[in-house]
């Protein structure tokens, strides 16, 4: 199982080195202003902030930040207020201009992290991660909303002719293996790593074509949203030239509580072990 600060060292080991070659300001780039306090400092480049709310972009939370020059975070420490920019574009996020809060400006933070009404996540849940996604039935729902229920997790996008169709595929065998108990309790979840083309309705026209019933939920979410979730998950991917995309074929088991407790990597993998995960959830939430 892997603690959610795991992957934030995860996350933040794939900023890192995607700043390391960002360029100074992308054409396309977008920079917020964001003020929070340092949770950790996890090495030289990148800290974990739970930050107040960022207008336009995405609600308060903890989570990884890095920076591309080393000397924007000497002399920080855990519980220091700080404010900095946050710049965001299609391949890249990095934070500057980092500067220690005043006294009365620290006190002004609202460090409302995300705390779903039904429950309280732990520190391994996923669900810690506040961020909107729109189902392919137009729902607007946070991970949260999967609470309660085993989840299988993969990352696709509907253009993609050969290992994303794989993947719906094994995820249909391990839902086989199932008794129809936990069949009907199995939540499948697919999120589309092509956000621009990969519409709600697009979505939606791709679980028709599938024949996908009502057990799956695809999802379409904001480009930084859609990589912080890669990242907790250890998927990597990249988009080509020619508008195809390289990814990491994995699937990801959570639990009821949204913790992550099995992958499968590969294609066509005999569903056998997921399916015996699915059912030794079960077994222990009873």
């Amino acid at each position: 199982m892997r603690t959610l600060l795991s992957a934030g060292i995860a996350l933040a080991f794939l900023l890192t080195a995607c700043t390391s070659d960002a360029p100074d300001r992308a054409e396309d780039a977008t920079v917020y202003d964001v003020q929070g306090k340092i949770v950790e400092v996890v090495d030289s480049h990148t800290l974990i902030v739970d930050h107040a709310p960022i207008p336009g972009y995405m609600a308060a939370m903890k989570m990884p930040f890095s920076a591309k020059d080393a000397q924007e975070l000497v002399g920080l420490e855990p519980g220091d207020a700080i404010g900095f920019n946050y710049t965001v574009d299609e391949e890249y996020t990095w934070i500057s201009g980092v500067e220690t809060l005043s006294s009365l400006e620290a006190a002004d933070l609202d460090l409302a992290s995300y705390q779903p009404e039904r429950f309280e996540p732990s520190a391994e849940s996923v669900f810690l991660v506040d961020a909107p996604w729109t189902t392919h039935r137009g729902e607007n729902i946070t991970l949260a909303d999967f609470h309660g229920q085993p989840v299988l997790m993969s990352m696709v996008f509907t253009r993609c002719a050969y290992a994303c169709p794989m993947l719906v595929s094994d995820m249909r065998k391990i839902a086989a293996e199932l008794p129809d108990e936990l069949q009907r309790e199995l939540q499948l979840v697919l999120v589309t790593i092509d956000p621009k083309r990969d519409t709600p309705e697009v979505l939606a026209s791709y679980a028709d074509a599938h024949r996908m019933s009502d057990r799956w939920t695809l999802l379409h979410g904001r480009e930084a949203d859609i990589r912080t979730l890669a990242a907790l998950q250890g998927i990597r991917y990249k988009e080509g030239s020619d508008g195809q995309f390289s990814h990491s074929n994995m699937i990801t088991l959570l639990n009821a509580e949204g913790e992550i407790v099995e992958q499968q990597t590969g294609l066509n993998v005999a569903p056998e072990r997921m399916a015996a995960a699915v059912q030794s959830i079960a077994f222990a939430n009873k």
